[in-house]
């Protein structure tokens, strides 16, 4: 898999470092003209986010040196492990400085596995604290790269103990296929909702080669359990060739129930930054109401900008001090011979935009031919069927327990959605029943024979557990079958074999010893049994 892990690595690892002023080529309202060259340091640092409470800290890649068969100590370009890094900007001078890193392989993380490699980050803050997702790798990994998410401490550490695998590059279906689990996007919301995006690279197991990108989100919460990169989630970003690319690289909310996205698309055999195909990896920008909406971010158009037509590499919305605009931010790159009036040449940018301008696509919530309704509606922005179909039969202002009912799931168009506490297809009456709010069986279903109104101890008998149709379910202590009479009684309060079935052949009220006879053991028969 070592080939296909690199390869991943290198979807867009190509940009120059080209750093020049840009004189730009004025077309109506162009962004060519006002875009501004910035300059940073290390190779392929071309994935930036800006962090969500310093505006001048922007999240990024960085690789690490580290002896690795091949890799030259005086060549950055030849190192093959990446580390989660933090960069200052300087919007004056339009440069980034590296800092520091915040994460490193080889750490060990929170589900037991190692990371070998880590980049591409973006954070977020969910629940007043601030965690990173990235891209990652090594071992105990079964398929392609995944997507991790981390808490982050006070000084912009990653705490690696809290890192999990989220995303696994791993296929739910299809055992051809492999499904990376690329450039993770974790996007917080005023609501309180957060989502986790990624872009889904389609690579074919026997051949290595990929297939097609697209992009997929699912609402996000820290306490989620791991599913596979083409399982449980939205297909949000689709390429309109079955060969083709979406690669979905941000997604923020700048205004309340707005989601601003970049991206970048190609057709008919665009796979990467360098594919000579024309329209291949192009910036397209936008917003939408909607995150986990199947096709959320299809078919947006967007004519009030004419951007850039160079291939892009990682870019993210920003917010600029300087210019006090918001805009995108990162790196252009240059195919030979395909240069136009509107190409610039390759290096990272930043392009002022004024979002008021974009229009928003109102993705139907609920798709009417999949989701029709009653049975869907839209609820905190997300569509979900009604109490009905998914089995509730009664609603409640209070919660479900609290009217003696079980809680049946999440419905569009009651407060909670409740179910009898027994299931009626897999609990029937009357081999079940309620009983101090739990679901319980009767008596004879759990092997009782008898039903006395105090203990079952006291009453010489076993108790056989808690039934919903006695106050005491009970049995012989001696089960009939397995120990029957008279081989076996009850002494004591316990079931024990006779004297003869334990091998005795003399029985005393006395000890056995006293009457110069081995003891055989307790037996129900008889005071001393021995042999």
């Amino acid at each position: 898999m070592k080939k296909i892990i690199l390869l991943i690595l290198c979807v867009a690892c190509n940009a120059s470092q080209n750093t020049g002023t840009v004189k730009g080529h004025q077309t109506s309202m162009a962004t060519t003209s006002t875009s501004e060259a910035w300059s940073t340091q290390g190779c392929n640092t071309t994935s930036y986010q800006q962090d969500t409470t310093d505006q001048t800290l922007f999240w990024g890649r960085r690789l690490i040196y580290s002896s690795l068969s091949g890799e030259d100590a005086n060549n950055e370009c030849t190192w093959q492990r990446w580390g989660v890094a933090l960069y200052r900007a300087d919007f004056a001078k339009k440069s980034l400085t590296f800092l520091k890193f915040a994460f490193m392989p080889m750490a060990k993380i929170g589900d037991g596995r190692t990371i070998t490699t880590a980049y591409d980050p973006t954070v977020a803050i969910i629940g007043g604290v601030k965690y990173v997702a990235f891209e990652c790798h090594g071992e105990g990994f079964s398929g392609s790269v995944g997507a991790c998410v981390g808490r982050v401490d006070t000084e912009n550490q990653v705490v690696a103990s809290t890192v999990k695998v989220y995303v696994d590059g791993v296929s739910s279906t299809n055992p051809n296929l492999i499904p990376s689990a690329s450039v993770p996007k974790l996007t917080s919301t005023t609501s309180g909702k957060a989502y986790l995006s990624w872009t889904q690279v389609n690579i074919d197991k026997s051949t290595g080669k990929w297939i097609k990108l697209l992009s997929r989100s699912i609402e996000f919460n820290p306490s989620m359990a791991r599913i596979n990169s083409d399982g449980a989630a939205s297909n949000t970003y689709n390429p309109n060739t079955a060969n083709g690319t979406a690669d979905l690289f941000d997604v923020k909310e700048i205004r309340p129930g707005k989601f601003f996205f970049t991206g970048a698309r190609g057709e008919n055999g665009c796979k990467s930054p360098m594919d000579n195909i024309a329209g291949c990896y192009n910036l397209e920008i936008g917003v939408a109401n909607a995150v986990t909406e199947n096709g959320a971010f299809d078919g947006y158009s967007q004519t009030v900008y004419t951007l850039p037509d160079n291939p892009i590499e990682y870019f993210r919305w920003a917010y600029n001090p300087v210019m006090q605009t918001w805009g995108v931010f990162g790196a252009f790159i240059n195919r030979p011979g395909t240069a136009t009036a509107r190409t610039l040449p390759g290096g990272l940018y930043f392009i002022p935009i004024d979002i008021s301008l974009l229009p928003v696509k109102n993705a139907a919530i609920c798709n009417p031919a999949t989701q029709p309704s009653p049975h869907w509606g839209v609820k905190n922005g997300t569509c979900m069927r009604s109490c009905g179909q998914i089995g509730g039969s009664r609603a409640f202002t209070t919660t479900c327990a609290s009217n003696g009912f079980r809680d049946v799931g999440v419905a569009y168009d009651v407060a909670y959605c409740c179910g009898p506490l027994c299931d009626s297809a897999t609990q029937p009456a009357p081999h079940w029943g309620v009983k101090n709010n739990q679901c319980l069986r009767s008596c004879g279903q759990i092997g009782g024979t008898v039903a006395p109104k105090t203990a079952c101890s006291k009453n010489g008998l076993k108790d056989m557990g808690f039934a919903y149709d006695v106050p005491f379910c009970c049995g012989p202590i001696c089960d009939p079958k397995t120990r029957p009479a008279p081989n076996w009684g009850v002494k004591n309060g316990q079931c024990l074999a006779s004297c003869g079935g334990i091998g005795g052949t003399r029985a005393f009220t006395t000890s056995c010893a006293q009457n110069g006879m081995k003891d055989a053991g307790v037996a129900y028969d008889v005071p001393y049994c021995c042999k």
